[in-house]
């Protein structure tokens, strides 16, 4: 994908899937919190404080995705691996 240029349908589903990915997790974190917080464990509170950095994750990769969405010459870059 870098080395010829950066395609930018690969990119927004690259990102596409990682926000799927962020939001599964978050679901499974939201879980093990319910789960911990009915056990009684301190480690609730880590797991609600996990929750809220995933969202700030989930908050960042849309902005991410709106800011390559608006861009309507996408530049071709060409990366090269050190």
């Amino acid at each position: 994908m870098c080395t010829d240029g950066v395609n930018h349908n690969q990119l927004q589903m690259m990102m596409e899937m990682c926000q799927s990915e962020v939001e599964l997790i978050e679901d499974w974190v939201k879980e093990l919190a319910h789960l911990a917080g009915h056990a009684g464990l301190e480690a609730e509170s880590s797991l609600a404080d996990a929750v809220t950095e995933l969202k700030s994750v989930r908050r960042r990769l849309d902005r991410a995705s709106e800011e390559v969405e608006s861009t309507s010459n996408f530049p071709e870059s060409t990366v090269t691996a050190l």
